[in-house]
């Protein structure tokens, strides 16, 4: 749990979203997470958004399973 605090305080700090654990919180070895933020252009989300999925995907401690984008 403390690599995944880690990881969501660094994301937050970094790429100036929200992030909530959403699911699995009684597992030690999976997480379901979700990443908010809020821009006047479409571009500025996505980009953030595809940041966090890049890190996620670069880092060998992560294994990303599934990624979804919903835009409001």
């Amino acid at each position: 749990r403390m690599v995944l605090r880690s990881l969501k305080d660094r994301i937050r700090n970094e790429i100036n979203v929200s992030v909530a654990e959403v699911d699995k919180q009684d597992l030690w070895q999976a997480s379901e997470l979700a990443f908010v933020t809020v821009a006047a252009e479409k571009d500025v989300v996505e980009k953030r958004l595809s940041q966090i999925a890049e890190r996620l995907r670069s880092d060998p401690r992560y294994v990303l399973l599934d990624y979804r984008t919903e835009l409001l």
